[in-house]
């Protein structure tokens, strides 16, 4: 590989190499070392051992393993559930408790180092408690909701309401009503067909025999002085009749120049 003098940094530089490998001999010769002081104390300690037993006559109680190669023992992690005790220490102290501790315990207030806030309350959060069973208690989710949407209640509601006093119209009475009804209808439709066909007002009045469209002024913002009246009214109070229109056409005649 191409590395760059000022890189000295980088895992594939040849003094880097060395340095890693003088670091792993050292310390697998120290290793070596410790495993031999390990083994030559574990002679030691059965060597003793024997020594013991030759001196007692053979009768020696069963041997105990070295220090060196005992091992803790192993502590069960998967612990039932009734083996947790909520509320309190985790550790008996001989010393009396305060009514305060006791207190603050019961709070959970008062903790200890390395118990956590779930040990230091009354009861176990609901996360950590077990499954009840089904009768235990249990009740719907959404019944509510469900209830109110059941046509079942609004039948057994029905079923319990006293009957209605009042009884439902014969026959008779609802074709009564029908009649009636067509009967107002009928009035009515000829009322507004008279109304149609027979102007409103009073018929005596003369009617102006001219259109009421064309009583309109003259709408231009262009003529404005047309637009103060209406124009066929304008035009024959300017023009009465027998003289002539004050509109005229005023061609200009062209002649060519040959």
């Amino acid at each position: 590989m191409n590395i760059l003098p000022k890189k000295s940094w980088h895992v594939r530089n040849k003094d880097n190499v060395a340095r890693v490998r003088r670091d792993e001999a050292a310390a697998e010769v120290e290793r070596r070392k410790r495993d031999a002081r390990a083994l030559r104390a574990e002679q030691e300690v059965r060597t003793e051992l024997l020594r013991k037993r030759a001196r007692v006559g053979g009768r020696s109680p069963p041997p105990r393993p070295p220090p060196c190669c005992s091992r803790p023992p192993r502590r069960n992690l998967m612990k039932t559930r009734g083996d947790f005790h909520w509320g309190g220490s985790h550790l008996e102290s001989p010393s009396p408790i305060s009514p305060q501790e006791r207190r603050e315990r019961a709070l959970g207030v008062l903790t200890y180092l390395g118990q956590s806030a779930a040990e230091a309350q009354t009861c176990p959060p609901w996360y950590l408690q077990p499954p009840r069973k089904a009768g235990e208690g249990s009740r719907e989710v959404q019944g509510g909701p469900k209830a109110v949407l059941d046509p079942l209640q609004d039948m057994r509601k029905g079923l319990h309401r006293a009957p209605s006093p009042t009884k439902p119209p014969q026959l008779a009475e609802l074709r009564r009503q029908r009649r009636a009804r067509e009967a107002a209808e009928a009035a009515r439709s000829r009322e507004l067909l008279r109304g149609l066909r027979e102007p409103r007002g009073d018929p005596r009045e003369p009617r102006d025999p001219r259109d009421p469209e064309r009583q309109r002024p003259y709408n231009s913002q262009f003529h404005p002085r047309l637009a103060r009246g209406g124009h066929k009214v304008q035009l024959r109070a300017r023009n009465p009749p027998g003289t002539p229109p004050e509109f005229t056409w005023n061609i200009p005649r062209f002649t060519w120049n040959y």
